[in-house]
């Protein structure tokens, strides 16, 4: 039991301790900088996913308005 006790203490130290090199090693404003590119790509994923979302809905619209119409023009009766 006091091993694994050590191995959780050890890895919580680890942690803080890489958390506080990471937090000091960057200024202000690369921290902003950060931040504003995370969201950016963040933002760009969302929006990519509604688009997808919303381009399958209008043509499922589309498909129940005018039927499956896509071989029709090309395939004349014989």
């Amino acid at each position: 039991m006091k091993n694994m006790a050590d191995k959780v203490t050890t890895a919580a130290a680890y942690t803080t301790s890489g958390a506080t090199f990471l937090a000091g090693s960057m200024s202000l404003n690369e921290w902003l900088a950060l931040g504003g590119f995370v969201l950016a790509v963040f933002t760009f994923a969302i929006n990519l996913h509604y688009q997808r979302k919303r381009d399958r809905r209008e043509e499922n619209a589309l498909r129940m308005q005018y039927g499956d119409r896509r071989n029709e023009s090309n395939n004349p009766p014989a």
